[in-house]
């Protein structure tokens, strides 16, 4: 039960908003918004406050959360004598057309939330570090670095796994953990379709923009995972959003566009390529129209962001020398080399991942011209260059999180483009042009910025979302000719089935196993399912040797969450897990355990090579092999 108090909290957060006298009039998009902000907001303060205390732990969480939730209870209960009727807003009257759009958005964002609350965390990335991170925080009751071969455990921005380890603490279980993404898909629903309704466009044209939003492929994969592409989307968007509301008239919209950048920062990396763009757009019109004020604002919102990031910024200081993590960890996804030819084989190639189609011969043909204009630019994207490529090129058609394409949705873009750049003084397309030469100079310079890895695609997943405002206001006007609209909804909601109901995650869907059908313990397993029996084993000889102090020699890509639950669901006594140095192993750049001095009784390795004997770094410690399944050996 203690599990809603969170989400008690955003709802009368919201409740709240929408009536207080000095809170702006707002729609109820805005109202959910700015809720969404200021929650999750509050889970940062929360967890870095306990945090500082070694307090990250049930009673305290539980303590903080009833504390808020009993202030804004009172506060609500004040205003509901003043309630107006909001089913006012669901009177209005729609046509057809809009109706089906609605109903296609509804069915989508069912489905996902189906899958989302059912589904475990199983992508890889949530199983190497993702979720690993969070059981580490509720172990050690801190969110200070830690011993881990995985430096993305420590290094990479943390807002989505903090706001994933309150519900973890307050449910003792990882139910919850798949929500997060989904709620953030519902915000950016409504961020898009306000910032289309910003330039101009009717009602149909902001339910295109959501619409567009809704059945991007990627987008509905990463809906109902712990990937954290889609948090990330929502705070671009919002900051987005509420930057193009001349935030400098009103200083709580200076607070949400400073709180949305500060928390997209804090979510993932790529949002400081995304956000300056539109930063820079918003000092250039201050220093245009000689706007002392606005100047002053833009620092007042950066100001905000940093201050929201300011523990993390700490973590990684005192850690790397470097706010933003190792040299190593920044030096191994960003590019090397700026040479204009292998920057334009870049932005090529992200712009290629998009095309793969469910052809292999048409996918071979696209494959081959990339390849030929790869080699008029002098790059071979077979061979590519390690400084900016981390593996080969190829065009492929993908219905997993981690590598899925928007076809649809890039020759969609295109079409848009073309069609607003034909008819932009016919349609007073000028100012959303605008708008999209921003984004796509926030895509280039995240071409500059950033390896070429083919798992890319969903790291643009924030560009598609600032796109779907564009192509909303564009498709608002193409669409005075119904048959054209017709035709690209069915398409885009056709294109989108696939991804509803085959991932390859969590399939709702299949002959052989679904969500519901296959137990939740082996769904972790989905995407390698031959680990499933040798962590199995691993987790019920750790459990009979009664082993206390677990030491961890894991590859940086290999899984360590599964451990922490198959532990659970055997119903093992607390152990505890800490990663240690061995010789031939990644290096652990953290050398202090939170908890204090770690003697491990047993070392469990994760590794294709399982050696014989193991030698660790602290004290020169040999350990022989005394159990193996697969690549997974346990050594005391």
């Amino acid at each position: 039960m203690s599990a809603i108090l969170p989400l008690a909290s955003l709802g009368l957060l919201g409740f709240y908003l929408r009536k207080h006298l000095f809170f702006p009039p707002r729609s109820l998009r805005e109202t959910f918004i700015a809720a969404f902000i200021l929650w999750s907001a509050t889970c940062v303060f929360i967890t870095e406050f306990l945090s500082l205390f070694s307090k990250i732990d049930y009673l305290s969480m539980a303590l903080f959360w009833a504390f808020i939730f009993c202030i804004l209870l009172v506060l609500c209960l004040r205003k509901a004598a003043n309630t107006t009727n909001l089913t006012a807003h669901f009177k209005e009257r729609f046509i057809p057309l809009e109706r089906s759009i609605i109903c296609s958005i509804i069915f989508i964002s069912f489905c996902t939330l189906i899958i989302a609350l059912i589904a475990p965390p199983n992508t890889w990335d949530s199983l190497t570090y993702h979720m690993s991170r969070v059981e580490h925080w509720i172990q050690n009751r801190t969110l200070a670095h830690y011993p881990t071969s995985d430096g993305r455990q420590i290094y990479n921005p943390p807002l989505a796994e903090i706001i994933i380890m309150n519900f973890q603490v307050l449910t003792r279980s990882d139910y919850f953990a798949n929500l997060l993404q989904w709620l953030s898909m519902a915000g950016c629903l409504l961020g898009v379709s306000l910032i289309a309704k910003e330039y101009g466009a009717n009602r149909l044209g902001q339910l295109l923009a959501a619409f567009f939003m809704a059945t991007l492929s990627a987008g509905i994969l990463q809906s109902t995972g712990t990937q954290n592409d889609y948090v990330a989307s929502f705070f671009i968007v919002a900051f987005v959003y509420f930057l193009m509301r001349n935030p400098d008239s009103n200083k709580l919209d200076s607070i949400l566009t400073g709180l949305a950048l500060g928390l997209a920062w804090l979510t993932k990396a790529t949002c400081y390529i995304y956000s300056l763009p539109f930063i820079l757009f918003y000092v250039y019109q201050a220093l245009e129209g000689k706007n002392i004020s606005k100047l002053k604002n833009i620092f007042f919102i950066i100001l905000i962001a940093l201050a929201i990031n300011s523990g993390h910024y700490k973590r990684n200081y005192l850690t790397a020398g470097n706010i933003l993590g190792s040299e190593g960890h920044i030096s191994s996804h960003s590019t090397q080399s700026k040479s204009p030819n292998l920057i334009a084989a870049n932005i090529m190639c992200n712009i290629s991942m998009h095309l793969g189609t469910s052809s292999g011969k048409i996918n071979t043909v696209i494959e081959h011209f990339i390849y030929s204009l790869g080699n008029i630019l002098g790059v071979d994207l077979a061979n590519p260059d390690p400084r900016n490529f981390n593996e080969p090129f190829h065009v492929q058609a993908f219905i997993h999180e981690d590598l899925a394409g928007n076809f649809s949705h890039m020759i969609l873009i295109l079409g848009c483009f073309i069609y607003a750049f034909l008819f932009r003084k016919k349609y007073s397309f000028q100012p959303v042009l605008g708008y999209f030469f921003t984004v796509l100079f926030a895509a280039v310079l995240f071409s500059i910025s950033v390896k070429c890895f083919l798992s890319n695609t969903r790291l643009h997943l924030p560009l598609f979302a600032l796109c779907a405002p564009f192509a909303g206001v564009v498709l608002e006007k193409a669409g005075k000719n119904r048959f054209v609209l017709a035709f690209v909804l069915i398409w885009l909601f056709v294109s989108a089935m696939p991804f509803v109901f085959r991932n390859n995650s969590r399939r709702l869907i299949s002959s052989k196993s679904t969500v519901f059908s296959k137990p939740r313990i082996e769904q972790y397993f989905n995407n390698d399912s031959t680990l499933y029996g040798p962590y199995l084993e691993a987790a019920k000889e750790i459990k009979a040797l009664g082993c206390k102090n677990l030491g961890l020699v894991i590859q940086s890509n290999s899984w360590e969450y599964p451990l922490w639950v198959l532990l659970r669901y055997l119903e093992v006594d607390p152990i505890r897990f800490e990663h240690v140095e061995a010789y031939g192993y990644d290096k652990i750049s953290v050398k202090k355990y939170p908890l204090g001095d770690f003697t491990p009784e047993l070392v469990l390795s994760v590794n294709s090579d399982c050696a014989e004997t193991l030698k660790l770094k602290a004290g020169a410690r040999e350990i022989k092999r005394f159990w193996q399944s697969g690549s997974l050996a346990l050594y005391k």
